[in-house]
This record gives structure tokens, sequence and C-alpha cells, in this order.
């Protein structure tokens, strides 16, 4: 058996990829690993007998062959299914775009390329194929590239990811739904957490340039701290904005820059990232 996963909290980006993945591996079974984002569970719920995605106690991991994993390598937001990389009858095949950390899983097959969304990269190998799509899976790929880079505003979107984008629109993605789920108003939780960064926020000027560094520690995972550091620059009007949080046992590091003085990805990457958590 063939399954399908992405990493637990799940966001807009993780459940495209899923549903790319699956166009990919037509065998393989959507599965939840956990909890969901707010977004992704009202998606699910306005549309849950078109997509067809099970729960994790719902699976036999005993009968697991293959699994694809999308939008992460860390073994700690995969729930009980990382597991399944400790048994070495199961292949294991990663689709991500985040740069890989101490402790991340390998697979036989790794996709792991600097783009803005990992959505992006399965797009590219649907075209590359020339696998169909429906309009109602070209919404919710779009959904999450859309969300994973800012609606194509934030600096780690790429070339490849507008091109995504426009492959999508024309197999029928509605924007008109992207923009309705993208448009829709804070978590508590975020809000929080947005506060919290506000509040610790240190400013510094550096040869002119006016930068500001923010850090937090929350217990659980918050989805959108990238889309958070993008409000924190759009309030504060800086050169450059960085935010460094620890959530549950990993630190996250997003920046933001508005001045070509400032590289963001040269800074990140002696971190292991290059601007996206």
């Amino acid at each position: 058996m063939d399954i399908i996963t992405t990493h637990t909290n799940t966001d807009l980006d993780g459940l495209a990829a899923m549903v790319a993945a699956q166009k990919l591996y037509p065998e393989g079974i959507l599965v939840f690993p956990g909890k969901l984002s707010r977004n992704v569970e009202e998606f699910m719920a306005l549309h849950k007998d078109a997509l067809a995605v099970r729960s994790l106690r719902e699976i036999n991991l005993e009968k697991v062959k293959r699994i694809i994993v999308v939008d992460t390598k860390n073994p700690r937001r995969l729930g009980k299914l990382a597991e399944l990389f400790s048994r070495p009858r199961v292949e294991a095949h990663i689709y991500d775009h985040h740069p890989w950390a101490e402790g991340d899983i390998r697979g036989a097959l790794e996709v792991v390329e600097a783009v803005g969304a990992t959505a992006t990269l399965l797009v590219e190998r649907i075209r590359e194929r020339q696998i169909p799509l429906n309009p109602l899976e070209a919404t919710i790929i779009a959904l999450g590239i859309y969300g994973d880079t800012g609606s194509l505003l934030f600096t780690s979107t790429t070339p490849r990811d507008v091109a995504a984008v426009g492959f999508l629109l024309e197999k029928g993605a509605n924007l008109g739904v992207v923009a309705d789920f993208l448009g829709r108003p804070m978590t508590e939780e975020q809000k929080s957490l947005l506060k919290t960064l506000l509040l610790s926020a240190r400013r510094h000027q550096v040869n002119g340039v006016k930068i500001l560094l923010s850090t937090a520690v929350v217990e659980e995972f918050i989805v959108g701290l990238a889309l958070l550091t993008h409000t924190i620059s759009e309030i504060e009007r800086l050169d450059a904005v960085f935010t460094v949080v620890e959530m549950e046992d990993r630190v996250h590091m997003v920046g933001r820059s508005n001045v070509a003085q400032v590289d963001v990805k040269e800074i990140l990457t002696p971190f292991g990232g290059g601007g996206h958590p």
C-alpha cells in the first residue's frame, strides 16, 4: 500500500502538495498525520466528498510499502507515521521546498529544491508528464502555492512558482475560491504570536540599513510565520525584518528584505534556511 502524507498542523501547501502527489502516485492513499490548520479544516468541511483523505487511525501501518511525504522532512512533524522510516521494507519518496536540517528523514527519492511552495515541484512533474487535472484539483493546488508565497509576493517566490500558477489557471483553477480562503482573518493563535513578536521587536541600524529582529517561544506549532513576518514588515516599514520563533522542539527563522543590501538567503543559509521556515 502507498500512502501520501504531509506534516501535522497541515497547511494549504501541505494539502495542495498531497493532492498533486496523488496525480503522480494514483494508487496512493491520502493520509493526514494529525491536526489540521484552520484553513484546511474549513476547506475539508466544504469538499470532504470530493477529497478522499483518511485519518491515521484508518490506516494499517503494517501494510504500508511506500510512503510519499510532501512539504516536510522533519520526523517530529509526522506523528506516528515517523516510525515507518525505521522499517527497511518501506520505501520513502520526499518532496519538499524547505532546506535540509539535522535529523531530517531520508528517502529513496528526494526532490528538495528552493521554490516558494512544495506544490510547485509536483506541478512541474504533472506538466512534464501531461497528467490531466480537473478544475477542483487545479484550484486546491493553486491555493497552496498562493498561500505559501503570500499570493506570489513573498521574497521566497520564484519564477517556477509563477509558471506553476499559470499552468493551473489554464487547467481551470478558480481564483475566487483562492481569494476567499486566503482573505480570512488570522486565528487567535496567530494574533497572539504577532503581538508577542511586535512587543519583542528590537530595531538595529547597520551601515545605514534599518533592521528589525523579533523573537518568541510557543509550545505548539503555529502555521503562518512567513505571513506574520510579512505583516510585521508592512507595519514597521523597515529595510529588513527577521523573526526567530521556537515552536515545539524546533527553531524557525524567517526573513523579509525590502532592499538589495540585505540578502536573506545568504544570511540564513548558515542556519540551514533561506528565508522560509
